[in-house]
């Protein structure tokens, strides 16, 4: 997504990009959804939202999510013993799996998602 400064106009490094977490690592903030964030022993998806932007499309760093909110942790949905490295996990990280992400939306506006892994 383009980042946009206060004055409405894009921002030019980073070729423009924007995140919930930008401004604390130099850059511009706006809403951001980490679909999947993973590793051998733990998968996240986690959504950060911002307050609406100014009337020039920029988002302060206050308004946004930074931590978000993770709708997927393995160890939060009690699976943490069926995802890791090994033939005793339902999902074997050292082989291949599938994650399919829904989106969810009402009257043409974003209200949730869910993860399946198999």
């Amino acid at each position: 997504m383009p980042a946009r400064q206060e004055n409405g106009d894009l921002w030019e490094r980073a070729y423009w990009y924007c995140g919930a977490q930008q401004s604390k690592y130099g850059g511009e903030s706006c809403p951001e959804f980490d679909i999947m964030e993973a590793n051998t022993w733990g998968f996240h998806t986690t959504a950060h939202a911002c307050k609406p932007p100014n009337e020039n499309g920029w988002y302060s760093a206050e308004s946004c999510d930074f931590r978000g909110a993770c709708e997927v942790d393995i160890e939060d949905v009690g699976a943490i013993d069926r995802y890791g490295p090994g033939a005793e996990f339902d999902i074997d990280t050292l082989k291949t799996f599938s994650v399919r992400i829904d989106y969810h939306d009402f009257e043409g506006h974003f209200v949730g998602y869910t993860t399946t892994m198999e």
